[in-house]
């Protein structure tokens, strides 16, 4: 029985984009999860906003506990109630929506763990951040398992700020529910001598609602009779002027009493009647100031009147651009007077059936539909809605992880130790060479399987220390195949030996002599899911080099390449990405080393060429931002064992540019044949097209998926556990019997 627990600081009572949403996510993972626990903050005085959901068996509607009938829980008090909650119920998830309400349940370990973060109000531009809130943000994405953001650009802008959120942070778009579209087949304007235009929403000024109300008139000294239904209650106080909110409802009453305002004002209502209102619309009014422009979300209210069939009235900006086109035809400006939004609306009125097919395909990524199938991809990748298997009289698999570095275990560390079929413990060497052997020896004796990330000097000392019965694998990466530590590894305690490419293995095979039977490949592991992100306008004209040190990256290539493209169309550019060779001391310290380096930056500064088209990107966590601006990414390496940064490429739909090297085929396949200095020019330029650019994008995100966390982890879960956990008996010790 799978359950989450969601909790918005938000009030059940009023009817606005925070409550709907907190309604909508509710019923999402209604279709995700067994049960759905909603923890409300106040207690309802009335059903209007819950009758979304108060027909759905499996959505638990919790009231609050040990407050007065007309107060709210603070967020301390709404985190206790949902710890309790947790006990009760074994829920696996918990969505919180709110800066301070999610800053807050970080601080509870029960929620922690298991906490699905959403933090609507971030300050935008950064210049609004103070130093407190940074470390706030910084806390939130270190004690959260997941983030949610609304859209590409607010997720960039967290794993910016926030380093430590890179790589937890999944989008969250607005949730529009299926009722709401209407058939294609009835997209057309009403048979009426009225233009209807419907606004649904809440009353405040950044949303031009005041303004909105002498639209009628404005349009009718233009012959085009119209009338405005107005949906909603709630009334936004402008922080600079007391009196707004008062004169807000002051004009709309005025405005509905009056017959000639063309003005009816309806209300709070229930979302199914707020939608039908829209489905009656030609138009959905969506104009907004200035300062809404640069916001980092989408307006759903413009989603919802799309997929109803009322042709949104939206503000021109890259993002709606890029969802509505950019020949919709009612776009307006945020400077825009009343007068000119009305001579907008006129000049679109002939072209109104084509502007509402391009709405509704524009709304139909954000239908429920499509988050339900979001959110299961999301809790299943992460094991929220799996059971594991627990028998009477069994225990988990005892797992030591024995390394110096772990930073090619990130998914795999964090799958294990999520995992209830293993209890996980690490043996942290300070270097290479150096470890607490005591501490080791304890981990030893106490482990089922011990792991050696690294088949460096920590699998010889394991296979030379271990008990009797307890298992021993590793994994080999390339560099430890001239490990002079090699010749003391007893070969008869390792069970297995796992190797990145097929390539090393052969090697290894050969150089010391083991069974091929007890030797395994196991690709590095890629979350395609993080890298599936759209890309950027300019990426098809942008290479990209991931980590230029050590000089066998052959950075080098890449100036050939980018060089030769450049005098060609001036539009390509190369951007390196990674540390500086200074930066690493025994490489800046190698005599040879650093005279190549300087080499490389002269050549640079003597090109007008080179100056013009490279640019330096420093090291980062937000790598999957990054790609959204990469179209090619270059693999120029004489040698690798397996290369990431292509494969992390390609599973952001960047194409692939390789030089030959050794294992090269073995790894990539069709993606890395046929490669010289001619064809990467010709099949770069061939991408000029965009069509074709996509297409090829396209084809090596299909490859990547082979190296997804999905089709890789669950082998290594077969190998360290043997598949055969619950077999373990019980006692001070109990091994996994061996594969």
């Amino acid at each position: 029985m799978s359950s989450v627990v969601v909790y918005g600081d938000v009030s059940p009572n009023v009817i606005d984009g925070s409550s709907i949403w907190l309604m909508s996510v509710s019923e999402v993972l209604a279709g995700v999860f067994d049960e759905v626990h909603l923890q409300l903050k106040n207690y309802p005085q009335n059903r209007t906003l819950l009758e979304s959901v108060d027909g759905l068996d499996n959505i638990h509607v919790h009231e609050p506990e040990g407050i007065a009938r007309d107060a709210a829980l603070s967020t301390q008090e709404a985190a206790h109630l949902v710890e309790e909650l947790i006990e009760q119920t074994h829920a696996s998830a918990v969505v919180v929506r709110g800066f301070q309400a999610v800053y807050d349940f970080c601080s509870y370990e029960k929620i922690s763990s298991k906490l699905w973060a959403y933090v609507t109000d971030l300050p935008f531009p950064p210049s609004k951040l103070s130093p407190t809130k940074v470390q706030r943000l910084k806390y939130i994405a270190e004690h959260s398992h997941r983030i949610f953001a609304q859209t590409e650009a607010a997720r960039s802008y967290w794993e910016a700020l926030v380093p430590e959120a890179a790589g937890k942070v999944l989008l969250i778009p607005p949730m529009i529910p299926d009722y709401a579209f209407v058939e294609e087949s009835s997209i057309q304007r009403a048979d009426s001598e009225t233009l209807r235009i419907v606004y649904a929403g809440k009353l405040a000024r950044e949303w031009r609602t005041l303004e909105m109300l002498k639209l009628p008139r404005a349009l009718k000294e233009l012959g085009i009779d119209a009338h405005i239904d107005v949906v909603g209650a709630k009334f936004n106080k402008a922080k600079d002027d007391p009196q707004w909110a008062g004169m807000m409802r002051s004009a709309l009453e005025e405005a509905t009493s009056d017959p000639e305002s063309g003005v009816t004002w309806h209300g709070a209502l229930p979302r199914t009647e707020s939608i039908e209102k829209i489905k009656k619309a030609d138009l959905g009014f969506g104009w907004r100031s200035a300062e809404l422009d640069s916001s980092l979300e989408v307006s759903t209210k413009a989603l919802e009147y799309s997929a109803a069939g009322a042709v949104p009235i939206i503000n021109e900006t890259e993002d709606h651009q890029q969802l509505w086109g950019e020949d919709y035809p009612f776009f307006v400006r945020a400077d825009d007077s009343i007068d000119v939004v009305a001579a907008k609306i006129s000049q679109g009125l002939p072209n109104m059936d084509a502007a509402r097919r391009s709405a509704k395909q524009a709304s139909e990524y954000f239908s429920m539909g499509q988050a339900r199938a979001r959110f299961k991809q999301y809790f299943e990748r992460t094991g929220a809605l799996s059971e594991a298997v627990k028998r009477q009289g069994t225990r988990p698999c005892r797992l030591v992880v024995a390394s110096h570095d772990l930073k090619f275990m990130g998914e795999l560390m964090d799958f294990l130790v999520r995992n209830p079929l293993f209890e996980v413990r690490q043996d942290e060497w300070a270097t290479l060479h150096t470890h607490d052997a005591e501490v080791s020896q304890e981990l030893a004796e106490w482990a089922d399987v011990v792991f050696c990330e690294w088949a460096g000097p920590s699998l010889a000392w394991y296979s030379n220390n271990l008990p009797s019965g307890t298992r021993l694998i590793s994994r080999l990466h390339r560099f430890e195949l001239n490990g002079p530590w090699m010749q003391e590894v007893n070969w008869e305690n390792v069970e297995t030996l796992v190797f990145v490419s097929d390539w090393v293995r052969t090697q290894a095979i050969e150089r010391f002599g083991l069974p091929r039977e007890k030797t395994m490949v196991l690709p590095n592991t890629v979350d395609t899911l993080d890298f599936d992100r759209s890309k950027n306008a300019n990426a098809q004209f942008t290479l990209g080099l991931v980590g230029m040190v050590p000089f066998l990256k052959r950075p080098d290539r890449a100036l050939d390449l980018i060089d030769e493209l450049a005098s060609i169309d001036k539009r390509y550019t190369l951007r390196i990405k990674g540390r500086m060779p200074w930066e690493y001391p025994h490489v800046w310290n190698d005599p040879v080393e650093k005279q190549l380096y300087l080499d490389f930056f002269e050549r640079i500064a003597r090109s007008e060429v080179l100056q013009a088209h490279v640019a330096f990107d420093p090291f980062s966590a937000d790598i999957a931002s990054w790609y959204r601006g990469i179209g090619y990414i270059l693999s120029p390496s004489e040698i690798e064992s397996f290369h990431l940064a292509p494969a992390e490429g390609m599973a952001a739909r960047t194409i692939p540019v390789f030089w030959e090297r050794e294992g090269v085929s073995e790894v990539f396949g069709e993606h890395a044949a046929g490669w010289t200095q001619e064809t990467r020019i010709e099949r770069i330029l061939q991408n000029c097209d965009r069509k074709n650019f996509e297409t090829n994008g396209r084809s090596a995100r299909d490859f990547a998926k082979k190296w997804d966390i999905k089709a890789v982890i669950p082998q290594w879960e077969n190998l360290l556990a043997g598949n055969q956990t619950a077999s373990l008996v019980p006692g001070p010790k109990g091994n996994v019997p061996k594969l």
